[in-house]
């Protein structure tokens, strides 16, 4: 599954749409309720202390990077960084052992060693020789991350609509970024369009869901909205035939009537 992560962040695939502060945000929020003081202890703790240990500073700049890229891009789901976090739980643990548990007295001195370079290059591709095959030649696993990626954010109640609403190239606006990060839609990102919920609308958007003649749908949130967004929303269902296909968690999905969904 690293490979997979890895192919995420090169290829643009499934970014999160936050901005940097509310990702960094919502990813201590998940990591201080996920998991114990004393767990939080030594993730910092090794964090802090990689720099400065033998065998393992050269853990210290790919957990670094990882742990930024995962906050930046994928703090959505702590799956992606729990390998991380163990890694980083485990450092001081080996170092107590290393400062209190006597080391083995042997009379035979070291006659070979090996470079820290060497040691990561090694790790380095038994992790992809592991993972590759595992992550990219499981389609019964892909399918299982689809699904649950279908349950989170909005909920399969809004995100299975939706799905049916792209595949019948439907243009959906959308005030959840979630569903840019669904690798099932992302062949449909040209018609995902994002917008606050808390700001006007702007002229194009009003524009296209007003005029286009083809399948258009917004997603909007029923309370903290700004009025003239429940105002477009109420026009578009009196005078534009809009109809409500879906409703839940306080989202409502609207949607023109060329190729809607079944309501649910």
């Amino acid at each position: 599954m690293a490979s997979e992560f890895v192919g995420v962040i090169v290829s643009g695939c499934c970014l999160d749409p936050l901005s940097w502060s509310a990702a960094l945000s919502r990813a201590i929020k998940l990591i201080n309720s996920s998991f114990t003081l004393p767990f939080h202890i030594l993730v910092f703790a090794g964090l802090a202390l990689s720099p400065f240990l033998p065998r393992i500073r050269w853990l210290a700049l790919p957990l670094a990077i990882g742990s930024w890229l995962w906050a930046n891009t994928a703090s959505y789901d702590l799956r992606n960084l729990l390998g991380l976090l163990l890694i980083s739980a485990f450092i001081p643990l080996y170092a107590l052992a290393r400062r209190f548990v006597p080391a083995a007295v042997s009379s035979n001195e070291r006659r070979w060693s090996v470079r820290d370079g060497a040691v990561a290059l090694g790790v380095a591709i038994l992790c992809v020789g592991l993972t590759l095959p595992l992550a990219l030649g499981d389609k019964e696993l892909k399918q299982r991350f689809a699904n649950e990626q279908l349950s989170k954010g909005l909920g399969i109640e809004l995100n299975r609509p939706i799905g049916e609403l792209l595949a019948r190239d439907c243009t959906i606006f959308s005030a959840d970024g979630y569903i840019n990060t669904i690798s099932a839609f992302q062949r449909f990102r040209s018609r995902m369009q994002f917008f606050h919920s808390g700001e006007p609308p702007t002229d194009l958007m009003v524009k296209q869901l007003s005029e286009s003649i083809g399948c258009m749908s917004i997603l909007y949130p029923s309370s903290r909205t700004d009025p003239s967004i429940l105002s477009l929303a109420g026009e578009l269902t009196n005078s534009r035939g809009y109809t409500k296909v879906a409703e839940h968690n306080g989202m409502t999905l609207l949607v023109s009537n060329a190729t809607a969904p079944a309501k649910n």
